[in-house]
């Protein structure tokens, strides 16, 4: 149908945008919003809602979230490299520096849910079940699955010091070492 073929469309196109700024870390982050998705909807016919409108926009809202939260980690990251951090360091600082941001996305979309699925009736129930199920695994898979992915990179000898792999510009990372200030 139409709406299948736009949406994903439209998710080729933000893989595609994000791949440009975010390079390896855009499969990261599009790895994980994809299978935020799709196990959300394993548990939304697990517990037999059916599929209609209003789940399809808590679909397109969960995708969102699972972006926003990876978006949000990986700018984080950039903002350590351009400091001078190794990329160890920077992975560890941006972790503890984006956690508090992607647990307010997750519950801020888990409590709009909780809400429309109390006062929203049955019109709203296929959204707020599934933006229930998708806030609570994006905290899962973001906070565990994008940043064991990205750790992985960063402890990676051969790629510590390939800042282009993750989209940074390498002659803008200064060298602590050599005194040089932040550009």
């Amino acid at each position: 149908s139409r709406t299948l073929i736009s949406m994903i469309v439209s998710f080729v196109l933000v893989g595609a945008v994000m791949f440009a700024f975010y390079k390896v870390n855009a499969i990261a982050a599009i790895t994980t919003s994809t299978l935020n998705v799709f196990l959300s909807l394993v548990f939304y016919n697990a517990v037999g809602m059916e599929f209609s409108s209003g789940g399809l926009v808590g679909l397109i809202v969960v995708f969102i979230l699972g972006i926003y939260s990876a978006i949000v980690y990986f700018t984080k990251v950039k903002d350590e490299l351009y400091r001078g951090r190794t990329m160890k360091k920077a992975n560890a600082e941006a972790s503890k520096k984006s956690n508090a941001l992607i647990i307010d996305a997750s519950l801020v979309i888990f409590a709009v849910g909780m809400i429309a699925y109390v006062l929203g009736g049955p019109s709203l129930q296929g959204y707020a079940t599934f933006t229930i199920f998708g806030s609570v695994l994006n905290l899962i898979l973001v906070l565990l699955g994008n940043k064991i992915l990205i750790w992985l990179l960063t402890n990676n000898t051969n790629t510590q010091k390939n800042f282009a792999l993750i989209g940074v510009d390498a002659t803008k990372v200064p060298n602590i070492l050599k005194e040089e200030k932040q550009t």
